[in-house]
């Protein structure tokens, strides 16, 4: 497929990448159980649509590509599993930049690997892109690698290396469907995210409600099986000449809601973009995103328990969500980790010492000045009694004594979770 419709489902897959964000932040679940989710249901939504369709697997082209399949399915998992584990060490910011690394090593690889020339043109648009990047993740304001970070900025370049290295697979692997492909490749790396999410989650904290069921249906069928199996098929063998370049390929889907945003869907009447453009593009919308989007920020929160209740403040009246009522916590600032934020946080609010354990839960909400993504750690109190420093009130209440409580929006979906304990 070179023409028209091998164009059609590469821009299918790009408008569903597009949305997966917009799906995922209304999910109250830990991002690895999602993501495990994803491929468990698009796993088994793919095995259903190629029975539907008649096809079957193709053994002689499976023994053919089975060390291509094996190393590209098990890179998609712990590819996730690197970006999830990189939050732990360091901020948002900083493995974001680590990880959108990945489209420059697939460009710079291209020519050894996929025999596409590396242009002096593409060469000043990497370093284009990279200074977008380098915008759009804040380290120029501060956010910088510092010390305790090492552990995060690894993980982040791992990261960014496995993602390369799933885009340069896919070109290798030849004679296979690409519906078959991505079935294998979606089951290998959910295999791989199943041992990690046993052994990092506690499922038995877990509420799955209707509604979240129903997300994680379309997010597992509609973003994952669907998406994934038009992506691969663009992915697919084909004369260079005739279809996107590795780089462009490797990126757009990241791109393009950052296109939806800035107001560039669109595509020049030369066909495809050559990976030079999709770079031009990348800064200048990082550049646009800096100045008129919504950065997300990092927070974290203590769930302290003292008894069978755990522990409530009030924010002050004069503060943004003024007297709404949350859990004791705070801004992750620069250089820190998420433990090191939550234990000076609590030090600097109530006067106590606190022992963070698991994180019992994340969520991410958008407020009209801002975008959180809140962690909420199981905390324990180690030294001193809880005073209201920065807040109007403290109050140690049970689950469903918080319904006679105003919460701010973020906590709603925690609270209905704490409530099915």
């Amino acid at each position: 497929m070179h023409g028209k419709a091998e164009k059609g489902k590469f821009v299918a897959a790009m408008v569903i990448f597009g949305t997966i964000g917009l799906l995922v932040k209304h999910i109250g679940l830990p991002s690895s159980v999602i993501a495990l989710c994803r491929g468990v249901i698009g796993t088994i939504f793919l095995l259903v649509l190629m029975q539907v369709r008649g096809a079957r697997f193709h053994g002689g082209a499976i023994g053919k590509n089975l060390p291509y399949l094996l190393l590209s399915g098990g890179a998609l998992g712990f590819n996730w599993i690197l970006l999830f584990e990189s939050y732990r060490y360091t901020s948002v910011a900083v493995s974001t930049l680590c990880y959108y690394l990945a489209p420059i090593l697939v460009i710079l690889l291209s020519p050894v690997v996929t025999h596409e020339p590396l242009t002096l043109k593409k060469g000043l648009c990497v370093a284009a892109a990279l200074g977008g990047m380098v915008g759009l993740s804040g380290v120029l304001q501060g956010e910088t690698f510092l010390s305790g970070q090492g552990t995060g900025i690894l993980l982040g370049l791992a990261e960014a290396v496995l993602y390369a290295a799933i885009m340069l697979l896919n070109k290798r692997i030849q004679d296979m469907p690409a519906l078959e492909k991505t079935i294998l490749q979606l089951g290998i790396s959910a295999m791989v995210l199943l041992p990690y999410c046993l052994v990092t989650v506690r499922f038995s904290g877990l509420i799955l409600s209707a509604r979240t069921a129903v997300l994680l249906l379309v997010a597992g069928v509609v973003h994952t099986g669907l998406a994934y199996a038009l992506y691969f098929d663009a992915l697919g063998p084909s004369p260079v000449r005739r279809r996107p370049s590795s780089a462009t390929l490797t990126r757009w889907w990241r791109c393009s809601p950052l296109f939806c945003c800035s107001g560039s869907l669109c595509r020049p009447p030369w066909g495809w973009v050559p990976s030079s453009f999709w770079a031009q593009r990348w800064s200048l919308t990082c550049s646009c995103l800096r100045k008129e989007g919504n950065k997300m920020t990092e927070v974290v929160a203590a769930l302290i328990w003292r008894g069978e209740r755990f522990l409530a403040c009030q924010r002050p009246a004069h503060k943004a969500r003024g007297l709404l009522w949350e859990f004791v916590g705070g801004k992750v600032e620069p250089g820190e980790t998420r433990e090191q934020a939550l234990v000076r946080e609590c030090r600097e609010e109530l006067a106590v010492t606190v022992v963070p354990r698991d994180i019992f839960m994340e969520v991410t909400h958008e407020y009209p000045d801002l975008t959180v993504h809140l962690t909420l750690f199981h905390a324990v109190l180690s030294q001193g009694e809880p005073q209201p420093l920065e807040h109007n009130a403290l109050r140690w209440i049970t689950p469903a004594e918080s319904d006679s409580l105003a919460f701010c929006p973020a906590d709603e979906v925690i609270l209905e979770r704490l409530k099915h304990l």
